[in-house]
């Protein structure tokens, strides 16, 4: 089969359909060295392609593609050909933050409260569309804020960020895991105090049977397909979910080095009605590195464990990811020491300009 995955980060799908045998192709914001590859054609873009737009692209290929994975930025997209993704329906619900959670809340999942205006204490000002901690700030009620579609309040939930991974047939799902998120990592140069940096699979601490009542609620009521996430917080009063992302997710590296499993075949099984139990038999880590400075690639990063790598000569900008660093060990502490490592080799081979 030939599969195009398409979204502003697609190397951690790509090399899972690579491992699975499949004859991958990706347009991506990055195209690093490592997806180059594993992909048999790739091409980058500057800005956001709209979908007239990516329908040339695709054209361009000369490529008669089986399927196409639309990732994180292109969810809403319209593509006129076989998407191994959730139904359009589904998808336009859950990448619209501010509906989905007014839906998730009349069916009894918990969810943070949330406004189209600006309410009358401390909240979170947080884009109705996007994803990985982008465009979030706490607001006061005296701020002036302009009001705009594009914006929503949420109540401020402390706690611990989590996230799981579900796989499902239409009508049935299976846990693939349970994650601990890093966000605002200062040590990854995550700036972005809820900025997404990371992952620790499993995440051992959570209500099990809460998050199995939460995916039940959601299968029930919508069609969901395939690889699916849900960020969560932990906290002493209990489980909230702050939003379902319908397409594959950040923690796709933990899970595959945890499970010893590769979801992407599990992704398209789905599509199949075969969906298989996971089991976590190791802990494993993952850290995306921020350029704290603009700097320039001085050193080879074609390294075990060290993932999304740019070009040797490659200038990358201050606040943008370099590479991300992966761990794994028998325990959380094993994991993250050696991810922590990895750290230390991508910031060896970057030089500040």
């Amino acid at each position: 089969m030939k599969i195009l995955v398409v979204g502003y980060d697609t190397r951690h799908v790509v090399s899972s359909g690579w491992r699975a045998g499949y004859e991958m192709y990706a347009i991506d914001a990055f195209c690093d060295v490592d997806l180059r590859r594993f992909s048999k054609g790739f091409l980058k873009f500057q800005e956001k392609p709209n979908e007239k737009d990516l329908l040339r692209i695709i054209k361009s290929f000369s490529v008669k593609f089986d399927a196409v994975v639309l990732n994180s930025g292109f969810e809403r997209y319209r593509i006129p050909l076989k998407c191994l993704n959730d139904p359009e329906e589904t998808r336009l619900l859950f990448t619209d933050k501010f509906k989905s959670n007014l839906v998730m809340e009349s069916l009894g999942i918990p969810v943070p409260k949330v406004w189209e205006n600006q309410p009358e204490c401390e909240a979170l000002l947080k884009p109705r569309y996007g994803g990985g901690g982008s465009g979030i700030r706490i607001v006061h009620p005296h701020d002036d804020i302009e009001s705009s579609d594009n914006y929503f309040f949420q109540e401020i939930t402390r706690g611990k960020p989590i996230s799981v991974s579900f796989i499902s047939d239409g009508s049935d799902f299976v846990i693939a895991s349970i994650n601990e998120i890093l966000v605002g990592e200062r040590k990854l140069n995550q700036k972005n105090p809820f900025g997404y940096c990371g992952n620790v699979t499993p995440f051992l601490k959570a209500d099990v049977d809460e998050i199995k009542r939460i995916c039940e609620i959601l299968v029930d009521n919508f069609c969901f397909f395939g690889s699916n996430g849900i960020d969560l917080i932990v906290n002493e009063k209990g489980i909230f979910v702050l939003e379902v992302n319908p397409r594959f997710q950040g923690s796709l590296d933990t899970i595959e080095l945890s499970t010893e499993e590769n979801l992407f075949e599990h992704h398209v099984r789905a599509f199949e009605g075969d969906l298989r139990e996971f089991r976590n038999r190791r802990f494993a880590s993952k850290g995306i590195y921020f350029a704290d400075k603009t700097s320039i690639v001085c050193g080879d990063l074609f390294h075990p464990f060290i993932a999304d790598i740019p070009e040797v000569g490659e200038i990358i900008e201050e606040g943008r990811p370099v590479a991300t660093a992966l761990g794994v060990g028998r325990s959380r502490e094993e994991a993250i020491s050696m991810m922590w490592r990895k750290v230390g080799k991508i910031k060896e081979s970057l030089k500040s300009l």
